[in-house]
């Protein structure tokens, strides 16, 4: 598929998910099943230096899944700081990813969910440490739930 058929393909899954979501019961969950493992952005030239001004900075975002069940995770939500946007070809919400690539159709404990985001950095940001977080939505076989990932630092 070509890469603006799968975004398209991929912003109509996610409408979808947020559709049916309104139709279903959202908990918080209240231990973390999900734990920051890693993080790291580069900048459009590959360099993990970014500031006022910089665009489509890759963040990538690995989490640990440490629940006792599988479950589906239908996304993780970027949580940005003021000055820092999503890029207009990317969502703020990505698609859970394995280690090697694929999309997982469930997550089985111990396993680790890769979502990656394209940022934008406004000239007018100050340079500094900001933090982001990822909010994981993802259900079980009775409930849906969704968690909030803290400990994400860019400077």
């Amino acid at each position: 598929m070509k890469p603006a058929k799968s975004r398209r393909v991929l912003g109509v899954l996610l409408a979808l998910c947020a559709f049916i979501s309104l139709f279903t019961t959202t908990h918080t969950a209240e231990s973390q099943a999900f734990t920051l493992i890693s993080y790291e952005y580069k900048s459009s030239a590959g360099t993990e230096e970014i500031y006022p001004g910089s665009r489509n900075v890759v963040l990538t975002v690995n989490v640990k899944y440490r629940g006792n069940s599988q479950v589906y995770v239908s996304a993780g939500c970027i949580n940005l700081p003021e000055g820092f946007t999503t890029t207009y070809t990317y969502s703020s919400c990505a698609p859970p990813e394995s280690t090697s690539g694929e999309v997982p159709n469930y997550v089985q404990p111990g396993d680790v969910v890769v979502f990656t985001y394209h940022l934008h950095v406004s000239r007018n940001t100050a340079p500094g440490a900001y933090e982001a977080s990822v909010t994981v939505h993802y259900r079980d076989e009775s409930s849906s739930y969704s968690e909030n990932i803290t400990g994400i630092q860019i400077t």
